[in-house]
């Protein structure tokens, strides 16, 4: 992932869909995310280590998404931010 100080987009470049997909604010930064692109192939083998929710995630959906990454992947660390860590700029997930 690029992080940039301003998003803009190059109708000129080579792969316009992978120009867009792999710039992110650099605000955003602090996510250190990753994306995958794939072509003429389904699937990625990944291994996730780590399951983190945002702020405004639905609790029925974090309860639902949290089991179906411990059956899959029983090691998985779930965490979920917190309103104080982000106005504080510490960025720190808690264990749920």
């Amino acid at each position: 992932m690029d992080y940039v100080d301003t998003l803009h987009i190059d109708s000129n470049a080579p792969n316009l869909a992978r120009s867009i997909l792999t710039k992110k604010l650099a605000l955003w930064q602090h996510e250190k995310e990753y994306r995958v692109l794939k072509q003429y192939q389904p699937f990625v083998k990944v291994k996730v280590k780590q399951l983190i929710f945002g702020i405004h995630a639905d609790e029925r959906q974090k309860t639902l998404l949290s089991a179906i990454a411990k059956k899959f992947c029983p090691r998985i660390k779930i965490e979920s931010l917190s309103r104080g860590a982000l106005e504080t700029g510490n960025v720190e997930a808690h264990e749920i």
